[in-house]
């Protein structure tokens, strides 16, 4: 009968050993997967900010255009400037679904006199377009100098 009941020597690992690596191992692995979680959310807002930089340029572009033909109305192009005016109607964005773009002009002084009095002084504007989102708790600002190119005052 003693030889049925006759435990060999194994070599292995007991049950203690074995939860206790898998204690290790979970420690390990919680700090991990929060930084592969935080990175998904870093990532989607990088998407968004990207696409923000986008939308601004366009308008950037589109005003920057519309200043050769209409440089003394410029300051009601910028006013007046929406949405519509980059997409064509469309807001057929991936990520940045619900945005405000709003456009600021103001005069820049390029010779370093302190002002722009006159016609002659007016050879460039700088032109501001904010792009916010998330009920405008988040922005993307891009600013530029638009230069006077053409000769309006004929």
């Amino acid at each position: 009968m003693n030889k049925f009941f006759k435990f060999k020597e194994c070599e292995g690992f007991t049950l203690i050993e074995i939860l206790v690596a898998i204690f290790i191992i979970g420690i390990a692995i919680v700090p991990m997967l929060s930084y592969f979680t935080n990175s998904i959310v870093f990532i989607k807002e990088t998407e968004i900010r990207s696409q923000a930089v986008t939308i601004a340029g366009d308008a950037v572009e589109i005003i920057r255009d519309e200043a050769k033909d209409n440089w003394d109305n410029l300051e009601t192009v910028v006013d007046e400037f929406t949405i519509d005016d980059i997409s064509g109607g469309s807001t057929d964005y991936d990520f940045l679904t619900t945005f405000n773009i709003d456009g600021e002009l103001y005069s820049f002084d390029f010779d370093g006199n302190g002002s722009v009095t006159n016609a002659d002084d007016d050879i460039g504007r700088q032109l501001e377009i904010t792009i916010s989102w998330d009920s405008e708790s988040k922005e993307e600002v891009i600013t530029t100098l638009i230069r006077n190119s053409g000769d309006d005052s004929e």
